[in-house]
């Protein structure tokens, strides 16, 4: 039984029917929760660890579906520019993109155009995407059990389909699982990238020439 039905049960049993008398019985109960200033310093620590690395992969996130996953060689009528790869989405249409998840969708639609293969075949890292969304929404919007023994959220309703693995309520399982498929995230996204990149040089190959190709080498040279 979690902390917030166990509170329930003692306001009926004691009749409680006043805000001074919920008052006073809130404050003996929360004296009788053990190491509740631990468990509080500790989930602080947790839910501002795990929020923080998910600002960092949303901010990765928003430049992948802004500048990849579009449509190929399209022409900038207002630049006179011909884009040889753009973004899924403008950034005032990404404005309008609130949830993690959403975002974590598009980069994995935005990632099976580039490699088709991978559509077809077991794939771990967008397993991992998924983790990640979830369990940054666990730690976003889940209140913690503070009467579990082990630090644990509250699973129960309305919270219960946050939780698509069951060990995720106990918190220590929660970040494990995050920041093993965040390191996983963070590897892949740059060789995701370098494959944006080999596509575009390839494109510019085919429709500006083999001279085209000495000057990024060229380029590149410089910038090392």
């Amino acid at each position: 039984m979690d902390d917030i039905e166990k509170f329930k049960e003692l306001i009926k049993e004691k009749n409680i029917s006043t805000i001074e008398e919920m008052q006073k019985e809130s404050t003996e109960f929360v004296k009788k929760i053990a190491h509740l200033k631990e468990k509080h310093d500790k989930i602080i620590l947790a839910r501002g660890t795990i929020l923080e690395l998910s600002t960092i992969l949303e901010v990765a996130y928003n430049e992948l579906i802004t500048k990849t996953g579009g449509e190929d060689l399209v022409i900038n009528p207002e630049k006179k520019e011909l884009n040889f790869i753009t973004g899924m989405k403008t950034e005032r249409e990404l404005g309008g993109i609130s949830s993690f998840a959403k975002k974590t969708d598009c980069v994995k639609e935005a990632m099976k155009k580039v490699d088709e293969a991978e559509r077809n075949s077991p794939n771990t890292l967008f397993e991992d995407m998924d983790i990640c969304a979830s369990v940054r929404d666990i730690f976003a919007h889940v209140p913690i059990n503070w009467l579990s023994q082990e630090l644990e959220f509250n699973c129960s309703l309305p919270y219960k389909h946050f939780f698509k693995n069951p060990q995720w309520k106990i918190i220590e399982f929660a970040i494990s699982d995050f920041i093993a498929a965040n390191n996983h995230i963070l590897e892949a996204i740059p060789v995701y990238i370098k494959l944006i990149l080999l596509k575009e040089e390839l494109m510019r190959v085919v429709f500006l020439g083999t001279d085209c190709l000495k000057d990024i080498k060229q380029e590149d040279k410089k910038k090392s």
